[in-house]
Formats: C-alpha cells, structure tokens, sequence
C-alpha cells in the first residue's frame, strides 16, 4: 500500500506526541508506530512496554487499522514480549 515508509513513522518525536496526545482508550495505532519506530532506532527496552498492552480498540481508517494489527505482533514476537 505504501511506497517505503512515510515521513511521520520515522520522527520519534512526533510519534511520541501523538501517542501522549491520544486518549488510552484508542491509541493503539499511535502506540504501534512509535513503539515500531523506537524499535527501529534500537530503544527496544522502551519499545517493549509499550507493546505488552493490546492495541485495541481502534479509531480511525479501517485501511490503515489493517496495517497496525500484523504489524503488532510482528513486534512483540521480534522483541520477545510476554
């Protein structure tokens, strides 16, 4: 669906924001992509808790909640989180 990744999952600190900024209730895609790119920029012990909680429910384009699913497991089983 993408061509490479966008701009925005690779700024830590805009990711970061967006986390924080989101409500608990439905900030599972922020969630996924920030702890993604953490994990990418090899902060792996702060990725991890932030993939011990499920990422749902979501809110948003159903498009892209399909992307954040796969994408969550794939990280909590590369990093080993239980």
């Amino acid at each position: 669906m993408w061509k490479g990744q966008p701009p925005l999952l690779k700024d830590l600190a805009a990711l970061e924001k967006l986390y924080h900024d989101s409500s608990p209730l439905s900030d599972g895609m922020h969630r996924t992509f920030y702890a993604a790119a953490l994990s990418a920029a090899g902060r792996n012990d702060e990725a991890k808790p932030l993939l011990r909680r499920w990422p749902l429910p979501l809110e948003g384009e159903p498009v892209l909640q399909s992307l954040v699913f796969p994408r969550f497991l794939e990280l909590r089983k590369m990093l080993e989180v239980r």
